[in-house]
């Protein structure tokens, strides 16, 4: 017997939960990692190059780590509560942080 599936609703979305990164931020662009693959492990015996969408933090810049369930993305890439910690002002949605 089929499952009967519940129609997504507007409702049901205001209710449901916003996925967040380490640093708070809420809204996320897309972006993309190029991974080359190596002829001896690629399925075509030939050297590929492969995009990995990311979606990256628009306040903080760096990649929240509930997005890399697969652990494939570059350390230094990816938003730590460390990084936060004493910045709980930062608002610059939009703007990278600056890293100097």
């Amino acid at each position: 017997m089929a499952e009967q599936k519940i129609p997504l609703t507007p409702e049901i979305i205001k209710q449901s939960k916003n996925l967040t990164c380490d640093c708070g931020g809420i809204l996320f662009r897309e972006g993309i990692i190029f991974k080359k693959i190596s002829q001896f492990v690629s399925p075509t015996g030939k050297e590929e190059v492969f995009p990995l969408e990311v979606l990256i933090c628009e306040k903080c810049g760096k990649v929240p780590n509930e997005f890399n369930k697969l652990k494939i993305i570059p350390e230094e890439l990816l938003a730590t509560t460390a990084d936060f910690v004493g910045d709980s002002t930062n608002t610059n949605y939009g703007k990278e942080k600056n890293n100097k």
